[in-house]
């Protein structure tokens, strides 16, 4: 006995067709949501470093400044170091 071929309606075609193509355009819109992200997340840590850089305490020599004192001043509440005398 052969059992005959099963076809589908035009309209359950559609539907799968619908549901397939819904999939898809969720995946895509997942991957670009999480590309996104990533990429904003890489501009927001390369600005920080650059900034980091540009603003960061340290002389020519790279040695760091004494960062201890009242910031809105300028004052240090280090104690003097030696100075030099030119005689």
């Amino acid at each position: 006995m052969m059992s005959e071929p099963v076809t589908k309606s035009v309209a359950q075609e559609q539907q799968e067709r619908k549901i397939e193509t819904r999939t898809a355009v969720e995946r895509i819109a997942g991957f670009s949501i999480v590309a996104t992200a990533v990429a904003v997340l890489a501009i927001l840590v390369a600005a920080a470093v650059y900034a980091q850089d540009k603003y960061s305490l340290k002389s020519p020599s790279g040695i760091a400044f004494p960062t201890s004192g009242d910031t809105r001043t300028g004052l240090s509440s280090l104690p003097p170091g030696p100075t030099k005398c030119s005689r």
